[in-house]
């Protein structure tokens, strides 16, 4: 993973997470997580407790992502609570 060179924030230290676990290439701890970005340790921690921390953050942020999408799907509130149950599941793992 190259080295970035602009100052990263929370979003983009998640998205370096999720990268690194694609590309089977995350290191085991922070001061090498924040090394391979490029950034200064200190920086990393403004934003994540742990690399536990950020892995919690990423599906949270997913989750939020899809009940956000489904509660602005207008026909899917007509729909009883199963299949909205199921609409959101799915949305869920589309942007897995």
């Amino acid at each position: 993973m190259a080295k970035r060179k602009s100052k990263i924030d929370r979003e983009g230290i998640m998205a370096a997470y999720m990268s690194a676990v694609l590309e089977e290439n995350l290191p085991g701890n922070v001061y090498a997580f924040s090394k391979m970005l490029g950034i200064e340790e200190a920086l990393f921690y403004e934003y994540f407790a742990s690399l536990d921390a950020i892995e919690k953050s990423v599906w949270s942020t997913l989750m939020q992502k899809s009940i956000d999408t489904a509660e602005r799907d207008t026909a899917g509130q007509e729909s009883d609570l199963k299949d909205r149950l199921l609409s959101l599941y799915f949305t869920f793992f589309e942007n897995c």
